[in-house]
């Protein structure tokens, strides 16, 4: 049997093994949304809280448009080996994001299931209503009207929003439930 496989800079026995600083800063997005929260965020004064939240504001009123975008987003993630909760209204809302995901490109498979099924202990990306479960609270996809119950204790979150009145309404609530929270939320207009 192979011994264990060092990754720290310092050398093995080293005391300052522990406690050496990474070997270099990851210039993606993504790389904070590896590990569940296991306490507050200093950043916010000891609230918890997630560490970035991104609006993507898109151009397009219909459904179609904003869970093409967020199936874009979660294969992303998926690509670079995190987990991704994508968190819908209504269950038929997550059975239409289930067929975008079979459906999203035709020569890539985006591995996912939703809450309940056999499948979803193993899938790096998974479909649901409810909070999210601890395993998926690194990236969070919000597709809901209303902030997502769990976001807090997510590290990283996306958030679409369709260009309509309703949407853009709900939308500015969740971005001063952000703000609320010390996190300065990201906007960003998406052009489809």
């Amino acid at each position: 049997m192979p011994g264990p496989i060092w990754t720290s800079p310092a050398p093995p026995g080293n005391p300052a093994a522990r406690r050496a600083p990474p070997a270099g800063r990851f210039r993606s997005w993504w790389n904070s949304c590896c590990k569940g929260r296991a306490e507050p965020s200093r950043h916010t004064g000891g609230i918890v809280a997630p560490e970035r939240v991104d609006f993507y504001v898109l151009n397009q009123a219909d459904d179609a448009s904003r869970l093409g975008y967020a199936c874009m987003i979660a294969a992303k993630a998926w690509r670079q080996g995190h987990r991704v909760y994508m968190q819908v209204d209504t269950p038929g809302e997550a059975e239409a994001l289930d067929r975008m995901l079979w459906e999203y490109q035709a020569a890539s498979f985006i591995p996912h299931a939703r809450t309940g099924t056999p499948e979803a202990a193993l899938s790096p990306v998974l479909i649901g209503t409810e909070c999210a479960p601890e395993k998926w609270r690194g990236m969070l996809v919000s597709l809901t009207r209303a902030l997502p119950e769990g976001a807090a204790e997510c590290r990283r979150v996306a958030d679409l929003i369709a260009d309509s009145q309703d949407h853009r309404a709900a939308g500015r609530e969740r971005f001063r439930a952000y703000r609320a929270m010390g996190v300065e939320p990201g906007t960003h207009e998406i052009r489809l």
